[in-house]
C-alpha cells in the first residue's frame, strides 16, 4: 500500500484538534483532513504520539472529571473532559440555548488510530524491505511545520546508479538520478542542512519539555519557515512568549529555533537549485 495515497482518517484530525489547542478547532479540521502521512519515519512518530494522547491531555488539563473550555469561535466553542476523554463542540444560539453539535472520545479515537498506523507501518515495512537496497534511509527534520526529506536508493532498474528523492517544506517530492557518488554538490548541502535542522528540532523538544508546548512553539514560527525576511532570536522569543511559552524557556529555546529556521530555509534554497537541474 502506497503511503502517498493513504489519506489520514478524519479522526486523526479530530484528535489533533483536541490535543493541540494552539490553533482554532473548527478552522483546522478540514485542513488536517487534507494531510497525508507520507513517510515511514512519520508513521513511527505518529504511533508514539497517539499512544501518549491521554498523557498529553492530562498534562494540559489535569484529571478531574469535568469539562474545560478549549477554544471559542463565534457562536461555537469546544470543551474537553480530561478524565473521560470526551471532546465536544457546542453552539450557542441567539437566545443563549446551548446545543452540542459534535462529540467524540479522543482517547478511544487515538487507540483506533494507533491500530491503523501499526497496520500501515507493517505494510510499508514490507514495501521498503522489497527494494534491492536503500543507500541512505529517509531523513526528515522531525518538525510538524515542514516536510523536508531526503531518501537515496540504489537499484539495478534505475536509469542511473542512484535514485534520489527530496521533499520540500510542503512535502512535494522530486526524484532525480546521479551516476557517481550521490553525496556531493547541492545534494550534499541539502542533506547537511536537513541533518542540522533535525538536531535543532531535538534541542527544541528537550527545552520545551511537553509535546503540547513543542507544538505551540513550532506553530508560532510556522510562517517564518519560508521567505527572505530578516529574523533574530529576540523576535523569536517575543513570538513564543505571546503564545504562552514562559519568558525563561523562550529565551533559552530562541537560538535553537533561529538555527532551525536558517537551516530549513537553506533546505528550501538547495531544493529549488536541485529541481532546476543542479544536483
Amino acid at each position: 500500500m502506497s503511503l502517498k495515497k493513504k489519506r489520514v482518517r478524519k479522526s486523526i484530525a479530530l484528535v489533533l484538534v483536541g490535543v493541540i489547542v494552539v490553533t482554532p478547532i473548527m478552522n483546522n479540521v478540514s485542513a488536517m483532513e487534507n494531510n497525508y502521512i507520507n513517510s515511514h519515519i512519520e508513521i513511527q512518530e505518529n504511533i508514539e504520539y497517539f499512544e501518549n494522547v491521554e498523557t498529553y491531555i492530562k498534562e494540559l488539563y489535569g484529571t478531574e472529571d469535568k469539562f474545560y473550555p478549549s477554544e471559542q469561535i463565534g457562536n461555537s466553542y469546544s470543551e474537553i473532559n480530561p478524565h473521560t476523554g470526551i471532546l465536544r463542540i457546542n453552539n450557542i444560539d441567539d437566545i443563549g440555548n446551548i446545543t452540542t453539535i459534535y462529540q467524540t472520545n479522543i482517547f478511544e479515537s487515538a487507540k483506533e488510530i494507533v491500530n491503523d498506523l501499526e497496520d500501515t507501518y507493517e505494510s510499508e515495512t514490507k514495501e521498503i524491505e522489497s527494494r534491492k537496497a536503500i543507500v541512505y534511509k529517509k531523513q526528515m527534520t522531525g518538525s510538524p511545520i515542514d516536510k523536508f526529506s531526503l531518501a537515496v536508493f540504489s537499484h539495478g532498474d534505475y536509469k542511473s546508479h542512484f535514485r534520489i528523492s527530496i521533499g520540500n517544506d510542503k512535502g512535494t517530492l522530486k526524484n532525480y538520478y546521479k551516476n557517481d557518488s550521490w553525496d556531493t554538490g547541492n545534494t550534499a548541502k541539502f542533506k547537511s542542512s536537513l541533518i542540522k535542522a533535525q538536531g535543532n528540532v531535538s534541542s527544541i523538544k528537550k527545552k520545551v519539555v511537553t509535546g503540547a508546548a513543542f507544538a505551540t512553539a513550532m506553530s508560532a514560527v510556522k510562517n517564518l519557515v519560508t521567505g527572505n525576511s530578516s529574523i533574530n532570536k529576540d523576535d523569536i522569543a517575543s513570538l513564543l512568549i505571546k503564545v504562552g511559552i514562559s519568558a525563561v524557556t523562550a529565551a533559552s529555546v530562541a537560538p535553537d529555533v533561529l538555527a532551525y529556521l536558517i537551516n530549513v530555509r537553506n533546505c528550501g534554497s538547495y531544493y529549488n537549485i536541485i529541481i532546476n537541474g543542479k544536483s
